[in-house]
């Protein structure tokens, strides 16, 4: 009877575990459901996240369509392109004086040969590995210029990386980028379906999704740039910027190019070639806004200087612009410095 009686007491204190363990089970299979593990000593929730969820949610990300840029979309991909070009240089040609590493360059490859590897070599091409230059890191390129509209969900459960960017050939206008981003599972704060480590996080797994879109660049940066139509017609509109120079030559005014007379023709030689070559920011079109001489001074005679010491010839023109209907709306104050030799 003893040894039946303490059977039954086994029986009764291990039914409250039996009925935890079967509540667990039970909540794992709704989707949603809330994980716990001890992380660094610490309590993580890890939630659940289904297949057609993670692929839902992925396709819903929105980058911000409009960025705005000191550099046209064009400059942007010429100069990931070059970046990209010069990383790729250098770790070519560390691969190519160590050929030995080729085999080890695949992840997968590599894991093996961590385990099954042996002997001296093994160090010798660990080191190798270790000094061998990183590839080029587009996601850091792209995540510096490209803003996204992640919500707080997308954000704390999803990895989002940016692995290409293209120059969008069919827009006329060329000021719009073709952005190429992947989407992985946040596995710190996520779970899913069952897949091995190593295709965890890869596009491999289940977990992964490509996709593109396009964003409009709007440059902040006068289109004055090498090539721009205002660079190409530079140096003959420079010979009318002379000629204003030269009066004081013939008049023989040692001041002139310090009169408001002087500063007055400049700037309206300049505001002409501004207007005629196209060169407004997309930020402040021509269409509504004007041109205007830029003072930091109460004297108003500053937004014009010629300075022709030990060689320099810098024109110095200080402008800025105003909203056509609305003369209250204004940018702050910009410089441009002309070189002008052969005076």
């Amino acid at each position: 009877m003893k040894n039946h009686s303490n059977t039954r007491r086994k029986h009764r204190s291990l039914a409250p575990l039996y009925y935890t363990l079967g509540s667990i089970a039970a909540a794992a299979t709704i989707a949603g459901a809330i994980y716990f593990v001890v992380k660094n000593g610490r309590r993580v929730s890890k939630q659940y996240w289904s297949i057609e969820k993670f692929l839902q949610i992925s396709k819903n990300i929105k980058l911000d369509p409009v960025v705005i840029n000191s550099a046209s979309a064009k400059e942007i991909y010429e100069n990931f392109i070059h970046e990209k070009q010069k990383v790729d240089a250098l770790r070519n040609k560390y691969i190519n004086q160590h050929p030995e590493l080729k085999p080890y360059l695949n992840n997968n490859t590599r894991t093996a040969f961590d385990f099954k590897f042996k002997g001296p070599k093994k160090s010798e091409i660990k080191k190798l590995l270790k000094d061998m230059p990183e590839e080029f890191d587009a996601h850091n390129f792209i995540f510096s210029k490209i803003l996204t509209n992640q919500t707080f969900t997308e954000m704390k459960f999803l990895k989002m990386r940016f692995s290409n960017l293209e120059l969008d050939t069919s827009d006329k206008e060329s000021n719009k980028l073709k952005v190429t981003y992947e989407v992985y599972l946040n596995y710190e704060y996520a779970t899913g379906s069952f897949e091995l480590n190593n295709v965890k996080g890869t596009s491999q797994s289940k977990y992964y999704f490509k996709g593109n879109q396009t964003v409009k660049v709007i440059s902040d940066s006068e289109k004055w740039n090498l090539n721009s139509k205002f660079a190409n017609n530079l140096e003959k509109n420079l010979d009318d910027a002379r000629k204003i120079i030269r009066i004081g030559i013939v008049k023989n005014d040692p001041k002139w190019t310090q009169s408001n007379e002087f500063r007055e023709m400049i700037f309206k030689w300049f505001k002409r070639i501004f207007i005629e070559n196209d060169a407004f920011p997309d930020t402040y079109s021509k269409d509504e806004y004007e041109i205007m001489p830029f003072n930091e001074t109460s004297s108003g005679d500053d937004f014009v200087r010629w300075n022709p010491k030990k060689g320099l010839n810098n024109l110095t023109i200080k402008f800025f612009y105003v909203n056509k209907k609305n003369p209250d709306i204004k940018s702050p104050g910009r410089i441009k410095i002309f070189t002008i030799l052969k005076v």
